[in-house]
């Protein structure tokens, strides 16, 4: 390969098939983690046994090298590993060279040596053979052994390693954490607030999605990484800011962080009778209650703020929201939120326009030490779900549930389960007041130091918690406090005692026992476990595979770095034959299709079941697959009118082709989506390739994010030429579309004639498929 590369994601692999065939391998990087170690281990170490040279220099500034990742290097043979000591000076290079014995290769970027830098991130390296220029590579081999021989450089062995171990851990000891809604991880410098490595990558996210002339966004990161602090930092590039959230201590703490960056903002409150300075601050700060009666937002210009951030944006698809977000013309809306890819049946991720900007699971977090790791233990729920009652497809019957949750033998177990497993700070969670009453009187008559907070509780909260973390208490049985806003790091054991039956309450309550504390190793989860919904999909949750459910038991290798799980006998049982049932894909997504025509009360459209739904885009289209798509998928549920399946049959081929066709660039649907414009009357005539030039040109270059990703060529550049594009189109997706029902001929697309192309149905039938792929797909490009 003679040609410059570009990798916006993945490095891993290309570094790792240099590292198999290199006799030399030298690695440069601000820092290293031991997500990054592991993930290009085995490759250094086969390259080590076969007699290649390797030497590795990473640096120690701001202590963002793991003593662990270290020491991991160290266990390769032969490995020549130093340590640049920066002494508090910038220390930023990131480079990889390698040599065979006929030619070399070096990468240069922005990747450090992590699981996410060499995955996933918003990473630019550009790959580079020495052929392009050979004097470039022998510099970049110089430049790199003047660092690695330099009086800053130490060598690395088990013994230099303890000071610098020692050091990282005083450090951690002393970093401060501001006492915040999230207790925000930030670096502290010289009294500066500075952004942490990952909300250093959410910013530069963001500032490539400005760039690709977008205006809204969502930021998906773990309980814990400072999304607070993060909207703060993004925020100084605005003059007037509107920040959102549903409870007051959210609003009091965001409010407390962004002064702690910067004091030069002037902020008010609206807050029903607690209001104050709002007309003229710079940073409001406002109550989703107050703020969308319609009274109090028509006091505001439509296009007073310049940027609204909503906390916890999983809320958004709630009326009160949706009023705020109709009313409000900002220059850019940022959406915060910690919750799992697919949200819980609201349309949040339309409201940002699909676009992800960033996101970090927390299950990557503890990858990246950012989180502790967790200590999963399956306890096995003698309650039948089974025969319990569920409202809508979505909830158990709260007075079944509540009957069975009182049995004595119920509390005796989840006592058994905390007494086994438990640390010293607990929190437990509970779906009732009464459940929550009950178990705290039962382990106070064990003679347990326990509470039950909620909203009729007459203790004070913040007693309460200032009692669990000084370990007067044992443990709080809570009941929808503590999901979002209230920060106990020292707690160390999470005690689910009820059904899973909100992803997204169950993540945002596994974040109240992650975040790090001084003398905390781990967290431990006791979690019963019975028959009842989305078991897989919560179990999922937990492992590194990004799935929606799990087809098997998770075991250690599933899981995070340092992360443990097990079960007992009888939950193993239990989840074998929950986990391996047949047909359980189907049967889940018909109920999830059900769930969704109830919530809407009428069937839902395409793009609608994949917003509203508790699947990823790729579940569905790989189940309806073999149904042949979306609409056979409403066929065989009987969903479709008789008419509707008679037209359904005719043009089933085409439906298919439609939806399932290969896309490595936007450009077939592009040309669809043209021919849909001509109207239900004419969508399926000839399109010749003259007639479709000038709208396939305007729609890749009017949004500068599609002309980012599909229109860098030369034939988009401006003015408009004719004659390339139409060379594009005969090339491209005419050529590539021509299949099934599909042909080219003279320079002109066709579709094969059928009468029941002329249907109304047909029409929208296909639209809604073109939209969809459009939609997914510069959304899924966009997020690398």
């Amino acid at each position: 390969m003679n040609d410059l590369r570009l990798h916006t994601s993945n490095l891993g692999t290309p570094l790792q098939e240099h590292i198999d065939a290199a006799t030399e391998i030298y690695m440069v990087v601000a820092f290293a983690q031991v997500s990054g170690v592991k993930e290009l281990f085995a490759s250094l170490k086969n390259a080590s046994e076969r007699g290649a040279q390797i030497r590795i220099l990473v640096g120690d500034y701001l202590y963002l090298t793991n003593p662990d990742a270290l020491d991991m290097l160290l266990k390769i043979p032969d490995i020549e590993l130093r340590l640049y000591r920066s002494k508090g000076r910038s220390f930023h290079p990131k480079a990889y060279l390698f040599r065979t014995k006929d030619s070399g290769t070096f990468f240069v970027g922005s990747s450090n040596l992590s699981h996410s830098a060499l995955n996933y991130g918003v990473e630019w390296n550009v790959e580079i053979p020495s052929s392009v220029s050979e004097t470039v590579f022998e510099e970049s081999v110089d430049a790199f052994h003047e660092l690695f021989y330099s009086e800053y450089a130490q060598t690395m062995n088990e013994i230099s390693l303890q000071p610098y171990r020692e050091e990282y851990e005083a450090r951690k000891d002393r970093m401060k954490e501001l006492e915040v809604a999230e207790s925000s991880p930030v670096y502290i410098e010289d009294d500066t607030i500075t952004p942490t490595s990952v909300q250093d990558a959410a910013l530069t996210a963001l500032r490539e999605t400005i760039g690709e002339g977008r205006k809204k966004a969502m930021l998906v990161l773990a309980t814990g990484l400072g999304k607070t602090y993060l909207s703060a930092f993004f925020a100084r590039q605005f003059k007037r800011i509107l920040f959102v959230a549903h409870q007051k201590e959210l609003l009091l703490q965001a409010e407390k962080s962004f002064l702690n960056v910067t004091t030069d903002w002037k902020t008010g409150l609206l807050l029903g009778g607690e209001s104050r300075d709002h007309e003229t601050a710079d940073v409001v700060f406002a109550s989703i209650q107050t703020l969308a009666s319609k009274q109090r937002m028509e006091q505001f210009d439509p296009e007073r703020f310049d940027l609204i951030i909503i906390d916890e944006f999983h809320h958004s698809a709630a009326p009160s929201y949706r009023r705020v977000l109709d009313y409000f013309q900002p220059k850019f809306l940022l959406g915060l939120t910690a919750t799992p890819d697919r949200l819980d049946g609201g349309d949040v991720y339309a409201l940002c326009d699909d676009n992800v900007a960033f996101q970090m699971h927390f299950t990557e977090a503890i990858e990246e030490s950012f989180l502790t790791p967790f200590h999963y233990v399956g306890i096995y729920d003698e309650i039948d779900y089974s025969q319990i009652r569920l409202i809508n497809g979505r909830r158990y019957d709260q007075d079944e549930l509540l009957a069975e949750q009182l049995k004595e033998s119920v509390a005796q177990k989840i006592y058994e389960a905390w007494q086994t497993h438990h640390q010293s700070r607990a929190l437990g969670f509970c779906s009732s007041v009464v459940q929550a009453e009950y178990l705290a009187d039962y382990f106070r008559l064990q003679g347990v130091q326990a509470v039950a907070l909620h909203s009729q509780a007459e203790y004070d909260r913040a007693e309460v918690i200032h009692q669990l973390k000084q370990g007067q208490l044992d443990i709080i049985f809570a009941v929808n406090l503590f999901n979002e806003g209230v920060d106990i790091p020292e707690i160390d054991t999470l005690l689910f005692c009820r059904p899973t039956e909100s992803l997204t309450v169950f993540t945002q309550q596994i974040g109240r026992g992650l975040r790090l504390s001084k003398g905390k190793t781990h967290c431990t989860i006791i979690d019963l476990i019975g028959n009842y919904k989305n078991i897989d999909k919560k179990l999922a949750l937990l492992t590194t595979k990004r799935q929606d459910t799990i087809s098997s038991l998770p075991t250690k290798g599933d899981l995070p770095t340092s992360c443990t799980i097990e079960f007992d006998l009888e939950t193993i049982d239990l989840l074998k034959k929950m986990v391996t049932r047949s047909s359980t894909r189907h049967q889940l997504l018909e109920r999830n299709y059900f769930m969704v025509k109830e919530e809407l009360g009428k069937r839902p459209s395409y793009l609608e079941l994949i917003q509203r739904g508790e699947y990823s885009i790729d579940a569905y289209r790989s189940e309806w697959r073999k149904l042949g798509g979306f609409f056979g998928f409403l066929h065989k549920l009987g969903e479709l009118t008789a008419e509707e399946a008679k037209v359904y049959d005719d043009v089933k081929s085409l439906l298919f082709e439609v939806e399932y066709t290969s896309m490595t660039k936007s450009y077939k649907m592009v040309v669809l989506s043209i021919m849909l414009e001509r109207g239900e009357w004419n969508w399926y005539k000839p399109l010749r390739a003259t007639e479709a030039a000038h709208p396939f040109y305007d729609y890749i270059v009017e949004k500068p994010y599609r002309q980012q990703i599909d229109g860098k060529t030369k034939d988009f550049q401006q003015p408009f030429n004719q004659q390339k594009i139409e060379k594009l189109l005969l090339r491209m997706p005419f050529d590539k579309i021509a299949k099934g029902p599909f042909y080219v001929e003279n320079e002109t697309l066709h579709i094969e004639v059928q009468e029941s192309l002329q249907s109304p149905i047909v029409y929208e039938w296909v639209r809604q498929i073109v939209d969809v792929r459009l939609h997914y797909y510069f959304s899924k490009k966009a997020e690398g």
